[in-house]
């Protein structure tokens, strides 16, 4: 059922990208964009959040929603061409991102589309590295979206086998519980480390290092990365890094009461 889909959201994408940009601008019909799909075991609405919140730490802002398709626009009007005289980075190129989510049989079509605007002008080598640069964003949204499908997959596997481990943190336990915070803190710290609620401090201790030793930014060094990479190394390195620390801060003071 997903082929049928994914022509039915490119054509949607398609037509918010340029009738946004046309709105914004007289000019001819945008001709460099990329585009990508992926089939995620998520739920349409979590695949939806997740990947908006991803587009905002990024700096895209967000113009129109409707049931199916979220549009954004990012970087720095006033560059005109691409490459331009001065240190360009991805961040500041301006361009209209549209993303679309289809849901079928518990997966969801998630298909993503990145154009220029037709204000920009590109160079061979400009048009290569926003094809490049795309691709590398659409592969990190997708391993966070995938990273989250993991995080369910064993967390219905540990609800499954009915039993509690000796020896564990437990926020819900009596005389230990400790609600969460509004905004969900507490599960979001541990999602960035690839855990669930009942975690013991030697398994957070361990899967920060793990996470440490994935994303520091001097295992990029002196490998030829994509400015835009190192970027998303060093973010995800200080995110890993306040979850860790306001974790241990939270099972210290669970320990003293």
């Amino acid at each position: 059922m997903h082929h049928l889909l994914i022509p039915a959201i490119e054509l949607v994408l398609g037509g918010a990208a340029l009738a946004w940009s046309k709105s914004k601008r007289r000019a001819p019909e945008v001709t460099v964009e990329w585009t990508g799909t992926r089939s995620l075991d998520l739920p349409l609405r979590d695949v939806r959040g997740a990947v908006a919140q991803y587009l905002a730490s990024r700096g895209c802002v967000a113009l129109e929603r409707d049931e199916v398709v979220d549009c954004y626009r990012r970087g720095d009007r006033s560059v005109t061409r691409v490459p331009c005289e001065r240190d360009l980075r991805w961040s500041d190129v301006p361009v209209v991102l549209v993303t679309g989510f289809a849901e079928a049989n518990g997966r969801t079509m998630f298909h993503y589309r990145l154009s220029v605007l037709p204000t920009v002008s590109y160079s061979p080598a400009g048009r290569d590295f926003f094809l490049r640069q795309a691709q590398a964003e659409f592969d990190a949204i997708v391993e966070v979206l995938e990273s989250l499908s993991a995080q369910r997959a064993r967390a219905g596997r540990t609800a499954g086998n009915g039993r509690r481990p000796n020896h564990r943190w437990y926020p819900d336990e009596e005389g230990t519980q400790e609600a969460p915070s509004p905004d969900g803190s507490l599960d979001a710290d541990l999602a960035l480390l690839g855990l669930k609620r009942g975690a013991t401090f030697e398994q957070v201790t361990k899967a920060y290092r793990v996470a440490c030793h994935r994303y520091h930014p001097d295992r990029l060094a002196g490998k030829n990365v994509e400015p835009h990479l190192v970027e998303l190394a060093v973010q995800r390195f200080k995110e890993v890094t306040d979850a860790y620390h306001r974790l241990r801060d939270r099972m210290s003071r669970q320990q003293q009461a």
